[in-house]
């Protein structure tokens, strides 16, 4: 649930999950569904199978000392504050503990990461330009490696009054599924909720829409585009090569991806050097050791 406290919105509950896909790929093609389709576009995916328990969400007590810290977290502009909770995490199966932490609301646009570049040792390049299109500055910056997007995170709340230890980065793989679970029952299989409408312009489209297009309905936590847009760097989680950097979430294409591809528990992983075109970021503040 949502609650008021001393003037700042936070988000309390602790979302029980599914176990995923295993491994860190997409499902292979031959691999048997549980979808069935719901009318045109729409994908329904039933718990009764994958969701053991999904009903019992408990929401652990606020403690008290964490009320500076969240105090300071609310304080950054454009972030959701998530308090200390815990959550089945589908990596390990177990239930996750996890310190207050806040989420970009809006993945890092095309216009944000230009004013990183332009700032002498951010540490974000200046892009090559794409010579098919010209981006809107209000589009979500791709084409981006998991290093130059740690060194953005760095550099955008560098001077911002944080809680001691804390600091930008992207979001762990574990905090990403938190927020991407959201609330209610069942606990999102997607980030939209139990139904995935493939119709949706950050799914499939023409042209990949602006940060923040999700439509009210569809925004999860108080984050926008959770249901495609751009796959998202994360940091992968503990025990993995320190080559290699975590991927969230499905991404806008012009033909919709296989559905599996946006389960909330989905994950992937790329060389940190790697970039793509379908892929981006949102920034965490967080503690900074995340192993």
């Amino acid at each position: 649930m949502a609650w008021l406290r001393m003037g700042f919105l936070v988000v309390t509950s602790a979302a029980v999950g599914c176990s995923g896909p295993p491994g860190d790929g997409p499902v292979p093609a031959d691999a048997p569904s549980r979808s069935r389709a719901a009318g045109p576009g729409v994908v329904i995916e039933r718990s009764a199978d994958d969701l053991p328990s999904i009903d019992r969400v408990e929401d652990p007590p606020f403690p008290e000392a964490d009320l500076p810290t969240v105090e300071l977290l609310q304080a950054i502009p454009a972030m959701q504050v998530f308090v200390r909770s815990e959550f089945h995490y589908s990596v390990t199966g177990d239930r996750q503990a996890l310190e207050p932490f806040v989420l970009k609301q809006t993945e890092v646009t095309v216009q944000e990461w230009a004013e990183c570049a332009a700032s002498v040792d951010s540490g974000c390049p200046t892009l090559p330009a794409d010579p098919s299109a010209a981006p809107s500055p209000l589009e979500p910056v791709r084409g981006v490696g998991f290093s130059q997007a740690q060194a953005y995170c760095r550099w955008a709340y560098g001077r911002q009054r944080l809680p001691p230890g804390y600091g930008g980065r992207l979001p762990t793989d574990a905090e990403w599924e938190r927020a991407a679970r959201g609330r209610g029952r069942p606990g999102r299989i997607y980030p939209s909720g139990a139904e995935l409408d493939l119709t949706m312009t950050t799914i499939r489209g023409p042209a990949l829409p602006p940060a923040g297009s999700s439509t009210s309905d569809r925004v999860v936590n108080g984050l926008h585009d959770m249901v495609g847009s751009l796959q998202e760097w994360v940091v992968p989680p503990p025990g993995s090569p320190a080559d290699v950097g975590g991927l969230r979430g499905g991404h806008w294409a012009p033909e919709p991806l296989e559905p599996s591809r946006f389960r909330s528990d989905w994950r992937g992983r790329a060389a940190v050097g790697e970039v793509a075109a379908h892929r981006g970021f949102r920034c965490a503040v967080g503690p900074l050791r995340t192993g």
